[in-house]
């Protein structure tokens, strides 16, 4: 087995993977300051490095850091609002988050309710 296969990937190749990423990818200080994000994010929400994630949920707490997995209601750029499911995993003093926005999956979930209660 060549050693190269389990070689972990280089900066580049690693940038380059988790920018095609369809998933809202952030990396931000315990205080929610975005450090780094990839391009999904900054089309999906407006925003991009610099911007502030405990500013922009609508219901983040108050205080205490921003790390806990669940759903969270984003602000974008534009006013509107993304129903989001998030993954937050601590790495060092910051925090890497996943989101999958849940717009799409809310919509079916309408559509499907509406169409039941025609049936009924």
């Amino acid at each position: 087995m060549s050693s190269e296969a389990n070689d972990p990937p280089g900066a580049a190749l690693l940038a380059a993977w988790l920018d095609q990423s369809r998933d809202l990818l952030a990396l931000a200080a315990p205080d929610g300051r975005v450090r780094w994000c990839n391009a999904a994010f900054t089309r999906a929400t407006g925003h991009a490095a610099g911007a502030h994630l405990r500013e922009l949920a609508d219901d983040a707490p108050d205080r205490g850091p921003l790390d806990q997995d669940g759903e969270l209601s984003l602000r974008t750029a534009d006013g509107g609002s993304l129903a989001l499911a998030a993954r937050v995993r601590i790495v060092g003093d910051d925090r890497l988050w996943t989101l999958l926005d849940l717009g799409a999956q809310r919509a079916l979930e309408a559509r499907a309710r509406a169409l039941s209660e025609r049936l009924q």
